[in-house]
């Protein structure tokens, strides 16, 4: 258990280092961004989160393989958010000695891990000829709740790297997708979270600077290689209702309505300067070389 929790904590160390070279690949948390699954892992909750497997139109598609797994991607997020619930416990502890009805963010702190620990604990099989089988299970509990812990621990006191110099951006060709990786390398080094599309979406490229809002960029190359870019902006359903459920709560505490009201309405505000300053500061810089270039490029003339 030792070996692997000091495992799990040089991993951490790793992500940190890695992380300054590559802040495109890692989420605001500094965990890694992948879009794979752990294969084989425990089968929580299965009767509710089922694989969905792809049979086509009557059963007839040929490769029938798992088009989505929603128990395994719940249940990573919930062991990457997991660590969040000590500084949420803790900011309950300090409010509450101003409003003790706050005492209930350690205690849903608590509940949070508890129920993470109660689903492994009744997930893990353990192996057959297994005496202790109970113990067996509370190890593995263990070990599951234990590990963000540990691996955010190494993070944050793991050594960063300094970044690397930022290349020279390539001579414009009209090549949208190129285009693209700069405009994402761009955002990232504004210090925006940035992700692409699915292969289903209409638009591009993501940016947020906070929870509650997403800017998502659509590009273009129109005629003559000019590159184009709308950016509109989305309001993040879970966080925001995660939010509003939170002032709600702050309301019921007692706080006054004005405090509660005027700081939602600030921090909205600020997020969403915040975000169309940086990321259309950030498409400007990414396209202002290709526009250059592109009016300065011989055009195409039919001949009367």
């Amino acid at each position: 258990m030792k070996g692997y929790l000091k495992q799990q904590r040089g991993y951490g160390r790793s992500e940190r280092m890695v992380s300054a070279r590559h802040p495109h690949r890692f989420n605001r948390l500094g965990q890694a961004r992948w879009s794979g699954s752990i294969y084989g892992g425990l089968r929580m909750l299965p009767s509710v989160l089922r694989p969905v497997v792809y049979h086509g139109p009557l059963g007839g598609a040929p490769y029938q393989s798992v088009a989505a797994r929603p128990g395994e991607a719940f249940f990573g997020w919930y062991a990457a958010l997991l660590p969040l619930a000590v500084p949420v416990g803790m900011l309950g502890l300090l409010l509450a000695l101003v409003v003790p009805t706050l005492l209930a963010l350690p205690a849903l702190a608590v509940l949070v891990i508890a129920a993470y620990a109660a689903t492994v604990l009744a997930a893990a099989t353990p192996p057959r000829g297994e005496s202790q089988r109970w113990r067996w299970r509370a190890l593995v509990a263990f070990l599951h709740v234990a590990q963000p812990f540990v691996r955010i621990w190494g993070r944050l006191r793991g050594p960063g790297l300094d970044p690397l110099p930022r290349p020279p951006s390539p001579a414009w060709s009209g090549d949208r997708l190129r285009w693209l990786l700069d405009l994402e390398r761009t955002l990232t080094s504004r210090g925006l979270s940035a992700r692409f599309a699915g292969p289903s979406s209409s638009w591009d490229l993501a940016a947020s600077v906070g929870l509650l809002l997403e800017a998502r960029i659509t590009t273009a190359v129109r005629w003559s290689w000019t590159p184009s870019a709308a950016i509109r902006l989305r309001l993040r359903t879970l966080q925001a209702a995660a939010f509003v459920a939170l002032a709600a709560a702050l309301l019921l505490s007692g706080l006054p309505g004005t405090v509660v009201v005027g700081g939602a309405v600030v921090a909205v505000v600020l997020e969403l300067a915040v975000l169309m300053v940086r990321v259309r500061a950030a498409v400007r810089r990414s396209t202002t070389r290709a526009r250059v270039q592109a009016e300065a490029a011989p055009r195409l003339t039919v001949p009367g």
